[in-house]
């Protein structure tokens, strides 16, 4: 009976939690009522793109959830693109990479409206001037963990 419980101990793999990312796009007023994207996961990430409008100009979001550490925090980042007809836009970079941490019980859930911001060397677009924020995407992101952390 100690075999499977010491060979448990020697792979290190155990130790990392497995975990699942659902990206969910909110309406008006943080309401859940857009589609839901389900990440594709490997071993250290998880990964999704789903359509965003941003002005006149539809886009790509796309979201990189890393696997949590054996203490349950991680890094999400944010990348837009590809977007229509060549436009190039790009979220405002103190959103671009945001940490999280697991709770307790192996998730957390954590919302974001991410501002666009449009290129200074990019084409003119009357509807989108240099180096104003737009409104953008608005995402939740439920982040649960499959396998038991370790750790904390």
């Amino acid at each position: 009976m100690t075999w499977p419980i010491l060979l448990l101990l020697l792979i290190p793999a155990a130790a990392r939690a497995q975990f699942s990312v659902v990206v969910t796009e909110l309406g008006s007023y943080n309401s859940a009522d857009g589609p839901e994207y389900a990440a594709q996961c490997a071993k250290g990430a998880c990964r999704a793109t789903l359509p965003v409008q941003v002005g006149a100009v539809r886009c790509v979001l796309n979201v990189r959830v890393g696997a949590p550490t054996s203490f349950g925090a991680g890094r999400i980042i944010f990348a837009a693109g590809p977007c229509e007809r060549g436009a190039k836009l790009a979220i405002d970079q103190s959103y671009a990479s945001v940490p999280y941490e697991l709770d307790r019980f192996g998730a957390a859930t954590k919302q974001f409206v991410l501002p666009f911001l449009r290129p200074s060397d990019a084409d003119h677009d009357p509807n989108m001037d240099d180096g104003v924020v737009h409104g953008g995407a608005a995402v939740r992101l439920d982040i649960i963990a499959t396998q038991a952390k370790t750790g904390r």
